[in-house]
């Protein structure tokens, strides 16, 4: 299997030594390299510890461009797009190579949260995610189908975006947009289903997303675009009427998590 972990590295993060420990740590080992479009002593300081390579993307265009330049970095068959705050259990690659195949599109996993420095299983939100994927992949963990690819994501994005790993071969002149900010992944799976092949769920818990004040996530909320974004996406999959209906509902769901 010829994968590799892209650390998408960005100013001076304090937890990517702690996740290129857990990508150091797999089982079943891969390459791992870091791409950035904000290079400094500190992600030079981690990769020479690590001995990893380097490589800058000089366009700087935002979250996007990045996630771009990383996939087209990618020398592989297989690319996991790794964020720099995040975790992975020591068997995600075991589990990646038992049931992705050269069909597969893109293979991504359950989750948990880190907040506070405290490993997180169980939230209202991971709860309402897990149980958006639970219809299509109940009965089998590979879906062909663009009904069922796409089924759970016209309510949302439940998939976990440093959970997802790229068949690059099943994928030729796809690019994550750059007008998205908050959306760009939803909006890159939901343009995936279209593809043919498969996409392929492990419901195992095999990364941790950190939440904290500087995460993307975090920021997002505090920004009228992520709604926006949000609309846009409903309105595509749904048409307006009913988007603003969905985004009433999205409302709440935002109370019940509090970020």
């Amino acid at each position: 299997m010829k994968h590799i972990f892209c650390v998408l590295a960005y100013k001076e993060s304090p937890y990517l030594d702690e996740c290129i420990t857990s990508l150091l740590s797999q089982k079943l080992k891969s390459e791992i390299i870091i791409c950035t479009s904000t290079p400094n002593a500190h992600i030079n300081s981690v990769a020479s510890k690590y001995h990893i390579h380097v490589i800058v993307n000089e366009h700087k265009g935002g979250i996007a461009s990045d996630w771009n330049f990383a996939i087209q970095s990618a020398k592989s068959d297989y690319v996991t797009l790794v964020h720099q705050d995040d975790i992975y259990s020591d068997k995600y690659t075991t589990e990646l190579a038992k049931m992705m195949d050269s069909n597969t599109i893109i293979f991504f996993t359950n989750y948990g949260e880190i907040v506070n420095n405290k490993k997180i299983k169980f939230s209202p939100l991971l709860l309402i995610k897990r149980a958006m994927l639970f219809l299509p992949y109940y009965f089998s963990k590979v879906v062909s189908t663009y009904f069922y690819k796409s089924l759970p994501l016209k309510l949302g994005n439940p998939i976990c975006c440093p959970s997802v790993t790229y068949n690059l071969n099943k994928m030729p002149n796809f690019r994550f947009q750059e007008k998205y900010k908050f959306v760009l992944d939803w909006h890159g799976w939901y343009m995936l289903s279209k593809y043919k092949g498969t996409f392929c769920y492990s419901s195992k818990i095999l990364v941790y997303h950190r939440i904290h004040d500087g995460s993307e996530t975090t920021k997002s909320i505090k920004d009228n675009f992520r709604a926006n974004e949000e609309l846009e996406m409903f309105t595509l999959i749904w048409g307006r009427f009913i988007a603003n209906l969905i985004m009433n509902l999205y409302k709440f769901g935002h109370l019940l998590n509090k970020r």
